[in-house]
């Protein structure tokens, strides 16, 4: 708030650490993702909206779609992690399991971030713009940097670096699409 009045509380109730940094969707609802492998939402007056196994601990800031879908990087182990795709229902659209995503993950520009269109995610639907989920992984032995469907979670391609990636992926605006960590 401009006037520096707290705003928000939430006690997990010492069942795990808050692990990444929230997010905050149109509506005022707070993501984040915590050490005991869940992704919280919190209702802008602290309630609990809904809490969601993620397969590992949160690690990244959340990416909240237009349409309230949360893509959030995890970490299971040091050498595995998930990237899942978290719709309102709190049902897992997609997830990417692989390599530990700790950086936060960016949508394109047809994803509604920047041009304002709403992606459509319905089933069958091929004409819309889904957007595309970029992300980096930090693995040692086979760090790549992807981009996926936002809405199928299918590969579109792969960048395979010859360092692990812990910075999260930036894109331009003009519809470039290119990729820069």
């Amino acid at each position: 708030a401009d006037s520096g009045e707290f705003l928000l509380s939430y006690s997990s109730l010492g069942v795990s650490a808050i692990t990444s940094t929230p997010a905050v969707d149109s509506a005022g609802n707070v993501f984040f993702g915590a050490s005991d492998s869940t992704l919280f939402v919190i209702f802008p007056d602290g309630g609990l909206d809904r809490s969601v196994t993620i397969g590992g601990a949160g690690a990244s800031s959340p990416l909240i779609a237009s349409d309230g879908t949360a893509i959030l990087g995890s970490v299971s182990s040091a050498s595995s992690g998930f990237l899942p795709a978290v719709c309102t229902n709190s049902i897992a659209r997609w997830t990417f399991s692989g390599e530990p995503f700790e950086a936060s993950p960016a949508l394109s520009p047809d994803g509604t971030l920047s041009d304002g269109r709403i992606a459509d995610c319905t089933v069958g639907d091929t004409t819309a713009p889904h957007g595309v989920v970029y992300f980096a992984s930090r693995s040692v032995s086979t760090p790549y940097l992807r981009a996926i469907d936002r809405c199928t979670g299918y590969i579109k391609w792969a960048f395979s670096a010859s360092k692990p990636i812990v910075a999260s992926p930036v894109l331009d605006i003009d519809d470039s699409n290119q990729v820069r960590t």
